[in-house]
């Protein structure tokens, strides 16, 4: 650690003449005495931020007129501190869709939880907004249009060469309606924020209209295989990417599948606490028998026996075992 101390300069270094007093940088050595850098120790000290920030055992007149140590400090290169990542859940207690892209993820973690904190003002279920929010993050996610939401035409435009006319008609319809039914303040935010001109967004909120946020998993895999499934695959939209539907099926089927792969987790989640209680049951049973078995040792029931104290800490130690909580 270089260190600094005033002193009189030697000639040759700046600053020297025999005369000026100077604060001249000095090192310790493998002993712990202090001396003098030289210049090669002094330039090499300059340029990797060696030298102390303060004298080291500085001292500083306290108010009191008391003498305060003061800690030796080192200078460092300034870290620059990673940016802050957005939780996976918002304060709304929506979570982030997976998958956003960086660049559009601050965006994405706002909008997010302002929906979020409007369907808690308009008594949505959360389940249905973070819902409504994954699908529509998921469709921009899909949509490479780059279309300006300050164009309402434009995005419009996009809709209709997304899903053709009669099929585009129908999602603006089902999500004007949608609106409706949500109420002013849906509007408002919807306006304000220009997402109501999205393509994805209004794709959203016409299943939300229509129902499809809703279906039951079994309803779900009916309509997903109505879409996926039959004897000529190649003729089915979601197969042929040349069809007038193939995107509107694909989207809509993305949707489905979502429905469908909550339901398994749902379905799963009792089974796996059922699967846990049982490996406890089982454990519980097996520490029952250990301690009926250390009781009936002949050492444990016999107190002049020599294991007798051995005994009777072995099942100690299984009872508390079997009745810590």
């Amino acid at each position: 650690m270089a260190e600094e101390n005033a002193n009189v300069a030697p000639e040759g270094v700046e600053g020297g003449g025999g005369e000026a007093t100077v604060t001249l940088p000095q090192i310790r050595d493998v002993n712990g005495q202090l001396r003098e850098m030289n210049a090669t120790e002094i330039a090499l000290a300059h340029k990797y931020g060696w030298f102390a920030k303060k004298p080291a055992a500085a001292k500083k007149a306290t108010e009191g007129g008391e003498e305060k140590q003061e800690d030796e400090t080192q200078d460092a290169p300034e870290r620059e501190e990673p940016d802050e990542q957005p939780d996976e859940e918002t304060a709304s207690g929506l979570e982030v869709p997976f998958g956003v892209p960086e660049k559009f993820l601050e965006e994405t973690t706002a909008n997010v939880e302002a929906v979020g904190k409007l369907g808690k003002e308009l008594g949505v279920a959360q389940d249905t907004v973070q819902t409504l929010a994954d699908y529509a993050v998921e469709l921009a996610n899909m949509d490479e249009s780059g279309v300006d939401l300050s164009k309402p035409d434009a995005c419009l435009v996009t809709l209709m060469s997304r899903y053709g006319n009669e099929e585009g008609a129908k999602v603006v319809k089902d999500a004007r309606a949608a609106v409706l039914r949500l109420g002013p303040k849906a509007a408002a935010f919807l306006d304000e924020s220009q997402l109501g001109n999205s393509p994805a967004v209004l794709m959203a909120l016409a299943a939300y209209q229509r129902g499809e946020f809703h279906l039951s998993p079994e309803a779900a895999q009916a309509e997903l295989d109505k879409l996926t499934k039959g004897e000529d695959l190649r003729s089915k939209p979601y197969f042929n990417s040349d069809h007038k539907d193939h995107k509107l099926v694909r989207d809509r089927a993305s949707l489905l599948y979502a429905r469908v792969s909550k339901g398994k987790d749902i379905e799963a989640k009792p089974k796996a606490e059922a699967a846990k209680k049982d490996a406890v049951s089982a454990s519980m049973a097996k520490l029952d028998e250990e301690i009926r078995l250390a009781i009936l040792d002949p050492a444990y029931r016999d107190a002049n026996h020599p294991k007798h104290r051995d005994a009777v800490d072995r099942a100690t130690a299984l009872y508390e075992r079997r009745y810590r909580d």
